[in-house]
């Protein structure tokens, strides 16, 4: 029974510590497919509430046409200073927005809405990537990143 006492916590912390070794060299993979130089054009929805974002979500999954329904619900429905210009925030690099928001934003795809709001000191987001200056194969799906 003593040597099962001390292999396994010696087993234990060995295979933790691989995990957080893939999580961890999963992650930089898919920094370093992101160019240092990139930039994307992004529209989002801010709103005071996480079921807001979540009605938001909903009523864009139902749209055949989700960019001008985003559009058009940013104007009605954004608390942030955006919202009447569709929720518009033009291009910005990475660095510029809060963590959160932009590991959201740079690993979406075009032509894309966040499924699930994201939250910031300055509320509940949810965003629409319009464009990106670079190529975006190599990407995760953003569901994977946990926030």
């Amino acid at each position: 029974m003593k040597i099962y006492t001390l292999i396994l916590p010696l087993f234990i912390a060995i295979f933790i510590s691989g995990c957080v070794q893939a999580q961890t060299s999963n992650h930089q993979r898919t920094a370093s497919t992101i160019p240092t130089n990139a930039k994307v054009h992004a529209r989002h929805i801010l709103l005071n509430s996480e079921a807001d974002a979540y009605m938001i979500i909903n009523t864009l999954s139902k749209s055949t046409v989700p960019r001008e329904t985003f559009i058009r619900l940013a104007k009605e429905y954004s608390t942030g200073p955006s919202g009447p210009t569709g929720g518009d925030l033009g291009w910005f690099a990475q660095g510029v927005m809060v963590k959160s928001f932009e590991t959201a934003v740079f690993n979406m795809q075009i032509g894309t809405y966040s499924n699930y709001p994201i939250k910031t000191q300055f509320g509940y987001h949810v965003i629409y990537l319009e464009n990106t200056n670079f190529a975006q194969n190599n990407h995760q799906n953003q569901e994977e990143f946990i926030y």
